[in-house]
């Protein structure tokens, strides 16, 4: 099978596989884009394989596509777009580099799944931003690289948001930096040190690689870690819910609240949609779904300290 030799030589004979059944995994997902089966699956455990396994790729020639998040799939993200491709899973780096709770930031891996991170941040008092119900294996770096919207909507200033600092593998393997990751201090022990806490995203140049390789599905760089942006976890916290079948009365409604800055959580669905996140098996979704009005809005209204 093409290189497969040259990449166990990489990340060891464990991290390689050309297993049909596995490759068929990777073959296909739940959108409409074209099945097409990947030559190899290539597991890296650290950084430095990470780069090895880029560095190696530029030189065969062969097509990488990074994929951190369990299935189900639904994009056509982790499909192969050509003949031989081999997928780099990220799975395997799961480590939370550090959370610090005064600045409210935590440094990530992408294997990294949002139960794993929020069980770590609950400790501390602490939240994730959070799309609306991210399955449990789930990459937290995945979702965020592709912006997911998340549903506390009032602490996203950027685009870019949540992710602050970012290290990223480009085309060649080299490893690029952004925002306060850049240093001062070439560790993330020697920037610690002198008080960093990489929540800055730009860099000292303002020149934003981040912004490229989000929404990118992979094709710019591979991140390997992320600074994200957290939030202290709320003392009191009360939900409220209004329905229409007039959607634009909503969505004015939920604008005017979001102009305001006065809610946390602020998010509109169909009432099927509603449905579904509320019941579980279909008999319920669907006796739901004709009591609800087409259209709900969720709000809520959250203090802490």
């Amino acid at each position: 099978m093409i290189w497969k030799d040259e990449f166990q030589a990489v990340v060891g004979r464990g991290g390689v596989t050309d297993d049909p059944k596995v490759l068929e995994g990777y073959a296909a997902d739940n959108s409409y884009t074209a099945p097409r089966r990947p030559a190899l699956v290539v597991s890296p455990a650290t950084r430095d394989e990470v780069i090895a396994v880029v560095k190696l790729a530029h030189a065969k020639d062969v097509k990488l596509v990074p994929v951190s998040s369990g299935p189900p799939h639904f994009r056509g993200d982790t499909i192969p777009a050509v003949k031989d491709a081999v997928i780099v899973d990220l799975s395997r780096m799961k480590r939370i580099e550090w959370i610090n709770r005064r600045n409210r930031v935590a440094c990530v891996e992408p294997g990294v799944t949002f139960d794993q991170l929020q069980r770590e941040l609950e400790r501390q008092g602490m939240r994730a931003m959070i799309p609306l119900c991210p399955r449990g294996n789930k990459s937290i770096i995945g979702a965020y690289m592709e912006r997911e919207p998340f549903t506390v909507p009032k602490y996203a200033w950027d685009l870019g948001d949540p992710i602050a600092s970012s290290e990223l593998i480009i085309g060649d393997g080299t490893m690029v930096r952004t925002g306060g990751g850049q240093g001062p201090g070439k560790t993330f022990e020697d920037q610690r040190k002198v008080g960093g806490a990489h929540k800055l995203p730009l860099s000292s140049t303002f020149k934003d690689l981040r912004r490229i390789a989000q929404g990118s599905q992979g094709s710019f760089a591979i991140c390997t870690w992320a600074a994200l942006r957290c939030e202290l976890l709320p003392q009191e916290e009360k939900i409220f819910f209004a329905g229409s079948d007039d959607i634009a009365r909503l969505v004015e409604a939920s604008k005017r609240f979001q102009y305001l800055r006065l809610l946390d959580e602020n998010y509109l669905l169909s009432g099927l949609n509603f449905a579904c996140l509320v019941e579980k098996d279909p008999a319920g979704i669907t006796e739901l779904h004709k009591r609800l009005p087409a259209w709900v809005l969720v709000t809520s209204i959250a203090g802490r300290g």
